[in-house]
């Protein structure tokens, strides 16, 4: 298996599948993209029955090897997978369907696709065999982070810097990656490799074209989407040392108001424009979905016809991520 599967059943048919007595999930969203460090649902037994709970993908490497966290284990006859093989440490990875890059690459693209499988056509629950364990990678993942063990979480309203709004980032982010085409071998950015100021809110994702990250605003009194472009142009034109330009405004798109905002940059350390697409959030606030491309890739100008078309995507791709 890739590192990637969907899980896009709702968590009342995975409890009845597999006997769930308790659920520490809260809203549990689809998820039809799920990569390495990801907070995913997983069901394991526990002394009250059988739950249903949160937990990071990725176990501790080798120490004498060392690297990031290991994701998909093959020789359980290792000794340093043997003492998870236990019962106590077996869990059951509910998916539809997973990825594997296809064998030769696209003639067309030169790109090897991406070909998903499952049990069948309609994509029936089923799950992985799995193992967990209460792990704390090396490097920190920033001060309100959770470490990627098991999470209980309470149905109740999520707090800023609350595990359920990481998931919920990094579901969107996720989302958002998958439905922008024009991106180039996107994927998410680790958690332990996320800056700090999005570790509690956000998720980061990285192309070969572009960059770019997920936050969630939480709610706040008198603050509307074009205060929050706004401010997040205020903040680029401070960092920026040399020729500076920014536009924001609002739109509609499919009867919803997109809030956008643009910044681009040009001086001795970069040449990029920043896209901001600002949405209102169902649960309270805004979630923002961030594009830094540069201005010029290899030996070419980007023109701006490409550009329009590309920001059209992107705006499409963020504003399905949050509906669909």
């Amino acid at each position: 298996m890739c590192n990637l599967y969907s899980i896009t059943t709702n968590q009342a048919a995975i409890a009845a599948l597999f006997r769930v007595v308790n659920r520490y999930v809260g809203n549990l969203a689809p998820m039809p993209g799920v990569f390495p460090d990801y907070p995913a649902a997983v069901v394991r037994n526990n002394e009250n029955g059988t739950e249903l709970t949160l937990m990071r993908w990725g176990m501790p490497p080798p120490p004498r090897t060392g690297g990031p966290p290991v994701t998909n284990i093959r020789n359980t006859s290792s000794p340093h997978w043997r003492g998870w093989l236990k019962p106590e440490n077996r869990c059951l990875v509910p998916f539809n369907s997973f990825a594997e890059y296809a064998p030769e690459p696209n003639p067309e693209t030169k790109k090897k696709d991406v070909v998903w499988f499952a049990v069948d056509a309609d994509r029936p629950l089923t799950a992985f065999a799995g193992i967990w364990t209460t792990f704390i990678p090396p490097k920190p993942m920033g001060p309100t982070a959770s470490p990627p063990t098991a999470t209980s979480l309470e149905p109740t309203r999520p707090q800023e810097g609350s595990a359920e709004l990481q998931l919920e980032a990094m579901q969107l982010a996720s989302n958002f990656i998958l439905k922008a085409t024009s991106l180039s071998h996107p994927s998410l950015v680790s958690r332990s490799q996320t800056p700090v100021a999005l570790a509690s809110t956000g998720a980061a994702w990285k192309a070969d074209n572009a960059t770019g990250f997920v936050r969630i605003i939480p709610p706040q009194p008198n603050v509307a989407g074009l205060d929050v472009a706004a401010a997040i142009v205020g903040n680029d034109a401070r960092d920026c040392k040399g020729k500076f330009a920014s536009a924001r405004n609002s739109e509609l798109f499919d009867s919803e108001v997109v809030f956008r905002g643009m910044s681009s940059c040009e001086d001795s350390e970069k040449s990029a424009i920043a896209e901001y697409f600002i949405l209102p959030r169902k649960a309270g606030g805004f979630i923002k979905f961030s594009v830094i491309s540069p201005t010029k890739t290899i030996g070419q100008q980007i023109e701006g016809q490409q550009r329009d078309e590309q920001n059209a995507g992107f705006r499409k791709a963020a504003y399905t991520s949050i509906t669909q």
